[in-house]
């Protein structure tokens, strides 16, 4: 029996690259965001029990001056504001839009969702207090956080590692200032920095499975299919 032939011109198209599962979002990343995830939720299962400060707290807040009056660092809280947050998402969805959908959806999506728990649910549900306002976990931190981290995903591969470190640096600034304002304890802030960090790396995860599933182009549409069914040889 002569093997089955197919036509080169007829046949279905090969998978292309742009509609197959993307590397992004991984499992180390998703390792990642639910370490800090994780440590975030056991953090707010001890302060709903003990609010008050911690060992952690009394061995920073010692270290650390207070400034209640810094004009710098007040202005280092602005990060956090509105205007900050809306044009340093929107450059890094718009910089991720044409060659990694999912990921500019994850970035849209991720610092909106990560201040939401944090102020709406996590803050009323915890119930921990600094100067009598709900303090954990930071909102500012987790703003600045949620923002770092959409930079870092969003830039190239070639800058990555610079962005990143710049990114961290505001986050640590930020938590140093909102701690030296006297504003939150110390693990109010690094909570912030955990729950904006692993909410949008979580997001970008979610959204590159999702993707993958439905086989969500991640640049460009898909291609029709133009094949059709082999054809025999004559026996």
């Amino acid at each position: 029996m002569t093997p089955v032939r197919t036509d080169p011109t007829t046949a279905p198209a090969a998978t292309p690259a742009a509609i197959r599962p993307p590397k992004a979002g991984g499992d180390a990343q998703l390792a990642a965001a639910g370490i800090l995830l994780v440590a975030v939720a056991v953090a707010a299962l001890y302060f709903m029990l003990r609010p008050g400060p911690s060992l952690l707290d009394h061995w920073a807040l010692a270290l650390v001056p207070a400034r209640h009056r810094s004009h710098f660092l007040g202005t280092v809280t602005r990060l956090a504001s509105l205007p900050v947050m809306a044009a340093g998402t929107a450059a890094g969805v718009l910089a991720v839009l044409r060659r990694d959908r999912p990921r500019a959806l994850a970035l849209a999506a991720g610092p909106v969702l990560a201040v939401a728990v944090a102020e709406l649910v996590m803050k009323p549900a915890v119930g921990r207090k600094f100067e009598g306002v709900l303090c954990f976990p930071s909102g500012t931190v987790v703003a600045v956080a949620a923002l770092a981290t959409v930079a870092a995903l969003a830039a190239p591969a070639a800058w990555g590692w610079s962005v990143t470190a710049v990114g961290a640096a505001g986050v640590a600034l930020t938590a140093l200032a909102v701690v030296a304002l006297g504003w939150h304890y110390p693990s109010d802030a690094l909570a912030g920095a955990a729950t904006g960090t692993g909410t949008v790396l979580a997001a970008d995860v979610a959204a590159h499975r999702l993707a993958a599933r439905l086989r969500w182009t991640t640049g460009g549409d898909q291609p029709k299919a133009t094949g059709a069914p082999p054809v025999a040889a004559d026996r």
